[in-house]
């Protein structure tokens, strides 16, 4: 049996596992349907308890920054953030997405926002449980292309570059920008690419900082970078950060920038003809409605 089909059952929790639940869900009359809800409700709870008990520990050892600093800041943050959406969490039966969904209940109780969740690998199940939950849970799929139109935190755990790239340039203004706070995966990785210009003009203009790991987790599934754009927030940054206010077209290859100590005034740096070629961005790369679509599997 391939390594990966092995991973993936290996993932599935009690729930998941109980044979009943393999056939279709509207099989279910509705007091069936409410037995399972809970029964998954309480194994995702679960998961957040032992989430929460990994952080207090990691509190007391303060051997790096911990949540409780990271939600602070947050809502200290310079624009007060209203809404939570999550892109590209994944199936609802696997363990990755469950100890995901956990964090944003963590996320929701310490920011006190709304949260929205989508992923097309969703089912009806899946759609049910987040309901549940009382998140909300839209059917139609954007393809990354969210203008957010107010402060709001977007969690992309398991995304791939061109959602990033999508979202990006759905909000290319600076004050759309600016009331954005992204957390997944390190924009750094991908601004040398002259195939998303988004994020390559942006990544002089970002701060980042490392989310906290919680010991509970499976390795790497909670793993994430925290983007806060031209505005910092109330935490020293552990991770190199670039900025300056001086754009340039699409690197050939790749060079560490230094953040000058005041990003805030864009037009004090960037004469009008530059300040057009920054926010005109080429027509978008067509990319296959699959390719979008389909997150990175945690290995």
């Amino acid at each position: 049996m391939p390594a990966r089909q092995k991973q993936k059952r290996k993932h599935r929790n009690e729930f998941s596992r109980n044979a009943g639940l393999e056939k279709n869900w509207h099989d279910y009359d509705l007091v069936e349907q409410k037995e399972h809800l809970n029964e998954a409700a309480d194994e995702i709870d679960l998961i957040r308890s032992r989430l929460d008990e990994s952080a207090a520990k990691e509190r007391l050892q303060s051997a790096s920054r911990t949540d409780t600093e990271i939600f602070e800041a947050l809502r200290k943050y310079e624009h007060n953030l209203e809404f939570i959406l999550c892109l590209g969490i994944g199936s609802l039966r696997e363990k990755p997405a469950q100890y995901q969904l956990a964090f944003l209940m963590m996320l929701r109780r310490g920011l006190e926002c709304t949260v929205s969740i989508f992923d097309p690998l969703f089912d009806a199940r899946d759609l049910a449980l987040v309901r549940h939950l009382g998140m909300q849970a839209p059917l139609e799929n954007k393809c990354g292309h969210y203008t957010l139109d107010r402060p709001t935190f977007v969690y992309m755990p398991r995304c791939p570059r061109e959602l990033y790239e999508s979202l990006l340039r759905a909000n290319w203004t600076e004050l759309l920008l600016r009331q954005m706070v992204l957390c997944g995966n390190d924009l750094d990785h991908y601004n040398a690419m002259d195939t998303y210009p988004a994020m390559t003009r942006i990544s002089q203009h970002y701060y980042r900082y490392a989310m906290p790991s919680y010991e509970e987790a499976p390795l790497g599934v909670l793993d994430a970078v925290l983007h806060t754009f031209f505005a910092p927030l109330e935490l020293s940054p552990e991770l190199d950060t670039g900025a300056g206010w001086s754009y340039k077209a699409a690197p050939t290859n790749r060079r560490r920038r230094t953040r000058r100590a005041n990003i805030e005034d864009l037009t004090t740096a960037m004469n009008e003809t530059t300040l057009e070629d920054f926010w005109s961005l080429p027509p978008e790369a067509h990319h296959e409605s699959e390719v979008i679509q389909t997150p990175i599997v945690i290995s």
